[in-house]
């Protein structure tokens, strides 16, 4: 389910977007600190922000540079509510002054360290997407297993194919969300998707956040 803009961040957080920012961002910026907010990154060469308080389980996106392949994912994320593998949001708040200044709820997600094998099977799909997803899924299922293959010429544990098979099967509905998302580049976006773009939840699911720039 999505979650709700105004139970969720409270009507003191909605409140942020009645302020005129006249084109001055730290206007914002200090009204976050000022309410008990701390900034956890800037991201995208400073066109959003993101803040978020301890007690709370979001974080509130700042975004306030028109971002049209990040509305899109966003846009994306709502058509596809119950996948798993993609973030709660809340609906994207505007301010009243500047519509192109929003704000957005994202759950609270962790760091993602992901283990040897399952990075190696994920971004063997990956690199196999990237190379052949413009012929369709069975040229990428087929080209996975030979890039597979060349990893056992790789220093590192080898991968045996009924492990690798086996992980692809369990994470069939990641892949396929990858595969969605990947199609989307066609909308004139570009591709973003690396390890720092999965996310975990707390029962261990991967989320993938921001894979469009």
């Amino acid at each position: 389910m999505l979650l709700n803009e105004i139970n969720i961040l409270g009507t003191e957080v909605t409140k942020v977007t009645q302020l005129d920012p006249e084109d001055d961002v730290t206007k914002i910026h200090h009204w976050f600190l000022d309410n008990g907010f701390e900034e956890i990154s800037s991201m995208d060469n400073a066109r959003s922000y993101a803040y978020s308080r301890p007690e709370d389980f979001f974080i509130i996106k700042f975004t306030h540079t028109p971002d049209p392949c990040y509305y899109r994912f966003v846009e994306f994320v709502h058509l596809n509510k119950t996948n798993p593998h993609l973030p709660k949001l809340t609906q994207m708040i505007p301010f009243q002054s500047k519509p192109n200044h929003i704000l957005i709820g994202i759950e609270k997600l962790y760091s993602s360290k992901i283990p040897y094998i399952q990075s190696e099977v994920l971004w063997a799909f990956k690199e196999a997407m990237d190379t052949w997803a413009f012929k369709g899924n069975q040229h990428v299922i087929q080209e996975f297993f030979t890039r597979l293959e060349q990893r056992k010429k790789r220093p590192g544990p080898a991968i045996d194919k009924s492990v690798a098979m086996k992980m692809f099967h369990e994470n069939k509905n990641l892949f396929a969300t990858m595969l969605q998302l990947r199609y989307m580049i066609e909308s004139g976006c570009e591709w973003d998707l690396h390890f720092d773009n999965f996310m975990r939840r707390k029962d261990g699911t991967l989320v993938i956040i921001d894979p469009l720039i």
